[in-house]
């Protein structure tokens, strides 16, 4: 199957001057995960994630907690835990910093006539949950992710 027929063709995307503040409300309003970087002529120059954000998080302070009933066989477990108001702050900390400083340049890409089974190795590695489909510009028109790729398979069936 194309990859035309499942992808989104109305993409969010975001500027690499927008803070990762903007990035946050994105990901949050329309309940995505991550966007392409483009330029004023929608052209790629990169994506961003929210793992990218989290990972930026600088924390220092945990919580230790002790686990009941324990799967420790001495009977006592611990759970080290970030402190939820750390987080905050450390979001506060990096929250004005501009989305080209944390992008990820390097970005898998396709095609919109590529078939699903081209790009499904890529959408299964670790970290890659969505691929920018671009033009021969270089222009993204349309977003394949794990979700699309899912509903491709089941239509094939």
């Amino acid at each position: 199957m194309e990859i035309k027929k499942v992808m989104h063709k109305e993409v969010l995307t975001l500027r690499p001057d927008d803070t990762l503040s903007d990035a946050v409300k994105l990901f949050g309003d329309h309940k995505i995960g991550g966007a392409p970087v483009v330029d004023d002529d929608n052209r790629l120059l990169g994506l961003i994630s929210e793992f990218d954000i989290i990972k930026m998080l600088k924390t220092k302070t945990t919580k230790l907690s002790m686990v009941f009933p324990s799967s420790h066989s001495l009977g006592l477990t611990f759970q080290e835990s970030i402190v939820y108001k750390e987080i905050q702050e450390a979001f506060s900390d990096v929250s004005h910093m501009e989305v080209r400083d944390l992008m990820t340049n390097d970005v898998i890409t396709a095609r919109e006539n590529q078939h699903l089974e081209e790009v499904a190795p890529e959408l299964l590695k670790e970290h890659v949950k969505r691929i920018p489909i671009v033009d021969e510009n270089n222009r993204v028109v349309g977003i394949l992710t794990r979700r699309d790729l899912i509903r491709g398979l089941i239509a094939e069936k």
